[in-house]
């Protein structure tokens, strides 16, 4: 392909510079306009804790449950603490305080019950299409399509608003998705018959869009016609705007500013400002826009356009995943054209004078389309599929090191047919505070297995590859949430893996447990990772899983664990939640065998903070302090964080295993 002329690249910088300053001025409250219509919310949320009793003006309501309740806006009730749960708690600081000495443990055990002090998950923890199941099959009626301001109560509970003058001004600068955006989202329509499935599938989809901080579709039947049920779907989004980078100094450090939602329309542009000291040109830019429902059809649209030190060019894609297990076709077509700089180490010995990383410029394009069809089992009541699909990626270089059968194997230009059948099985629950601070959040459990046979046309030499995958994740009541996943797979040449690799990914977390106020869970992540007879000097790094060790510590195999207790804490300020954690992070890493020595040995551990907000500018903000083995040292720790724990164990494009 043809790179883009100088001319057309300064046209596409200032369109799309034009297109920014205009959707941030479009959401200063001077340049908003004054007709701006406003639609009243008509019904109003409010959560109810277990225990608690609701008065109305003529009925007494005791919540055995956790419970969310619909009413008219402008509906008077009264929230009040059951005297039976305040008489408990009060039992419960007698238990505490005998457990001072041995002589007030045993009086209390004589003369009290025992307390329980684990909140059991059945309250936070619940199947996503448990609520919609009393309904099933009766007849959607209205659909409500209603927003709330991200400042503004929670979609549990839509009552409390926030009048500070700092929410006025933020909840002034934001712009509120449309409700028709949000319309074109839903997988449903009036007259369709309740499907449970359907639904927890829609309210996830909802929650997953970056500009939605959280969703629910709650379901009303009506007094007349107890066979026809009005949907009532209610988002509350992120702020508009978002502030992301990475800092190690006035030296190397990045910003990236933009809009998660250009004038309520669900469309992302942003622009990420990169500057290192050490390399040239010192500063560059990346301009980035994504739609994320192109005319209806849930395919994501993403354009980047890179100048950085060490990436120039641009890339589009189209993509569609499988959302539901309904979804019957799936794929993506991706293209680009680029000149990179790729770091190689080199022997440090043998050219003292030198950095510890070679910069080899090269320029390559690239073309990559897969397409699946998913079949569903029949009845689908088991959420079963099996998925079969088929992809040709293909990428040519154009400058480039010398290459020939024996060396430089990254330049070589190639072409990979991968196919791929899985079967998978896919349900949610949903929960809290796991990896956010309060709103809702989708756990996967189900099953997935599939293997991956292809060819790659290579530019010297042909090998076939072949590859399995597998993984599993489940919840027990009063155990926790279990899950593993494994990754296997290589190219086969003369009778020999190579460039192959294995990666097994565990993960534990218990239940929400209660400690007085606070909630607690702890969890736990093993990984092992090795490649096998890697062709290029290939390595990962061990700070990937243990946390804040240097870069240097390098391998081609490595064993690890991570243990993490963290408290979530009930305070808040102006929107911000707090959580502390102490963790203990410990491996192996090696480039040969056996990895489990004392001289591969590492370890790390410590205490931080999270402040999180869920819809301002920033993601979780993080600070740590750990004591690290490999030098004996404290080191302190600043970071924007986004934690992603979960395997979905959704069927997608056909890959091979690599690190």
């Amino acid at each position: 392909m043809i790179l883009l002329s100088r001319q057309f690249q300064l046209l596409g910088i200032t369109a799309m510079l034009l297109m920014f300053s205009g959707s941030l001025l479009a959401q200063i409250p001077f340049f908003k306009g004054k007709n701006k219509k406003q639609v009243p919310i008509q019904y109003d949320t409010i959560q109810v804790e277990a225990g608690k009793l609701l008065i109305f003006r003529d009925t007494l309501f005791v919540a055995n449950d956790d419970t969310t309740l619909i009413l008219p806006a402008g509906q008077k009730v009264k929230v009040k603490e059951n005297p039976y749960v305040k008489s408990n708690r009060f039992y419960d600081s007698l238990e505490h305080l005998s457990d001072r000495s041995l002589v007030t443990r045993k009086l209390h055990s004589w003369l009290f019950r025992n307390s329980v002090t684990e909140l059991s998950d059945s309250v936070t923890l619940i199947r996503s299409e448990a609520p919609f199941e009393p309904f099933e099959g009766r007849r959607i009626g209205k659909i409500n399509v209603s927003t709330l301001e991200f400042l503004g109560g929670s979609i549990s509970d839509s009552t409390p608003v926030v009048r500070t003058t700092v929410s006025k001004i933020v909840n002034g600068i934001h712009a509120d998705t449309r409700e028709s955006i949000i319309s074109k989202y839903l997988l449903f329509k009036s007259g369709d018959p309740v499907s449970s499935f359907l639904l927890a599938d829609n309210e996830r989809i909802l929650r997953e869009l970056p500009f939605i901080l959280d969703a629910r579709i709650t379901l009303v039947p009506r007094s007349e016609d107890s066979g026809v049920v009005d949907v009532f779907v209610v988002v509350q989004d992120r702020m508009s705007l978002f502030l992301d980078g990475s800092w190690s100094g006035f030296d190397d450090f990045s910003i990236e500013v933009g809009t998660r939602s250009i004038l309520g329309t669900g469309n992302k542009i942003s622009i990420l400002y990169d500057y290192e000291a050490d390399e040239r040109p010192r500063s560059g830019y990346e301009l980035r826009f994504e739609n994320f429902n192109l005319r209806r059809s849930f395919i994501t649209t993403e354009v980047t356009f890179s100048r950085l030190w060490n990436k120039k060019g641009y890339t589009v894609r189209f993509n569609r995943e499988f959302l539901t297990p309904e979804t019957k076709w799936a794929g993506s077509v991706e293209f680009g054209d680029l000149d990179q700089i790729r770091m190689e180490d080199i022997d440090r010995d043998s050219l003292p004078n030198e950095d510890d990383s070679l910069r080899i410029p090269y320029q390559r394009n690239y073309q990559d389309v897969w397409v699946g069809r998913s079949f569903l089992f029949k009845g689908g009541e088991e959420r079963k599929n099996i998925t079969v699909s088929t992809r040709i990626y293909r990428q040519e270089f154009h400058q480039r090191p010398f290459v020939s059968t024996d060396s430089n194997y990254f330049f070589h230009s190639n072409v990979l047919w991968l196919n791929q059948v899985e079967l998978t099985k896919r349900q949610f629950l949903k929960s809290t505070m796991i990896q956010a601070f309060g709103i809702t959040e989708d756990v996967p459990i189900g099953y997935q297995a599939g293997m991956v046979a292809g060819y790659e046309f290579g530019e010297f030499v042909d090998r076939p590859y072949w590859g399995v995958k597998a993984g599993i994740g489940d919840f027990w009541d009063n155990k926790g949430y279990f899950s593993i996943t494994a990754d296997f797979g290589g190219y086969l040449t003369r009778h020999k893996l190579e460039d192959g690799a294995v990666i097994i990914k565990g993960l534990y977390f218990t239940p929400l447990l209660r400690i007085g106020r606070n909630r607690f869970r702890q969890f736990v992540t093993l990984n092992y990772l090795t490649a096998i007879n890697p062709r290029l000097d290939e390595r990962f790094e061990l700070k990937d899983q243990i946390r804040g060790i240097s870069n240097e510590v390098q391998g081609d195999i490595g064993l690890s664990a991570n243990f993490e207790s963290v408290l979530f804490h009930p305070l808040r300020f102006y929107g911000f939640r707090m959580a502390s954690f102490g963790f203990f992070d410990f491996g192996w890493i090696s480039f040969d065998q056996p990895v489990i020595e004392s001289k591969n040995f590492q370890a790390s551990t410590g205490l931080g903070i999270r402040l999180r907000n869920e819809s301002l500018l920033f993601r979780t903000i993080q600070l740590r302090l750990g004591y690290l083995t490999e030098t004996s040292s404290l080191k302190f720790s600043f970071s924007f964080s986004a934690p992603v724990i979960f395997d979905s164990f959704r069927s997608g494009k056909p890959e091979v295993v690599t690190f």
